[in-house]
């Protein structure tokens, strides 16, 4: 099995598929196995990278905290340990805020960012307060009847419900690792630092979620220029479950457009030296097309309501 080494730790990964390669990272006390639903459809066309964090499945659980900070270095060893220089990355929950600190701390190896029922900071998610802290205390079964309840919108089926428990039981996590992600992640707080953040940008949640408030997603788009926001009317937290389909093809048709996006952007940097100045001129009318391209694409979708940035008309959220 492959494991990315750290001076503290050892952080399984796998790989599936070819292509642009793409880092998914899962949430709280979750092994890289819940992205069972995720994984197939994006490895037909990509390099799917996964992996479990520290304190949970095959990693290890060295002594907390685990601050958000310390498991973006594990996903950029990862990264480092799979042979690729940039990827996209795909996280939700805790994942999600793993990804916005990758992103930070290393934004050349982020080409585009995919946030799911995610939040900048911990005080952003007061409802998931009872359920993140039960985790890191209550035994498994009682965690899986909570869970059960608690993370799945109300009108997914229980044999979907059941197939999730099933790999959580499945994967190992013990209470130093629970605790040590809970304890880690309650200084979180990106806030300040959105407008960093100059790469495409997709954020999706669903509007029943009852761990983290969907105000939380509108908060993030709205602090992440050209961003996009997808609202689940009908999910839970944990909408990968919930609407499979619906999310797989938002993440697919993202993808698509960024990868796009980042090719015509990395062409213009290195394949059109300003040799003379009709080539720069050239070279900025073409920059300005692909840019009004990726932000039509963060503005599209039926049953937009209320005001985009700046006011103007043409709001951003899209509930499919």
């Amino acid at each position: 099995m492959p494991f990315a080494d750290r001076p503290d730790a050892r952080i399984w990964w796998d790989q599936s598929g070819t292509g642009d390669p793409i880092l998914l990272i899962m949430g709280h006390a979750y092994g890289a196995g819940m992205w069972h639903r995720t994984v197939p459809g994006l490895a037909a066309s990509y390099r799917v990278i996964r992996f479990d964090n520290r304190g949970v499945g095959r990693s290890s659980d060295p002594p907390g905290p685990y601050s958000v900070q310390l498991m973006a270095a594990d996903a950029l060893a990862v990264l480092d340990a799979a042979s690729a220089a940039s990827a996209h990355v795909y996280g939700v929950s805790l994942g999600g805020a793993i990804a916005l600190q990758l992103a930070l701390d290393h934004p050349g190896r982020v080409r585009s960012l995919i946030l799911g029922c995610t939040a900048a900071s911990a005080g952003g998610v007061p409802r998931g307060a009872l359920l993140t802290r039960a985790r890191s205390l209550l035994p498994a079964a009682a965690l899986n009847r909570m869970a059960w309840k608690l993370l799945y919108g109300p009108g997914t089926p229980d044999s979907r419900r059941a197939e999730d428990q099933q790999i959580v039981r499945r994967t190992r996590c013990s209470s130093r690792g629970r605790r040590g992600q809970l304890t880690g992640a309650a200084g979180f707080d990106v806030t300040g630092r959105l407008a960093e953040i100059r790469i495409p940008t997709l954020v999706m949640h669903g509007a029943r979620d009852r761990i983290v408030p969907a105000a939380s997603a509108r908060r993030l788009a709205d602090g992440i220029a050209g961003a996009r926001l997808v609202i689940f009317p009908d999910a839970g937290h944990a909408y990968i479950t919930d609407v499979t389909q619906a999310a797989n093809q938002e993440v697919l048709h993202f993808l698509a457009v960024a990868s796009a996006w980042m090719t015509d952007e990395e062409a213009l940097a290195s394949e059109l030296p300003p040799i003379r100045r009709l080539s720069v001129d050239v070279q900025a009318v073409h920059q300005r097309s692909v840019r009004r391209d990726y932000a039509e694409y963060a503005c599209y979708g039926q049953g937009h309501r209320g005001a985009g940035r700046h006011g103007a008309v043409g709001p951003r959220d899209h509930q499919p």
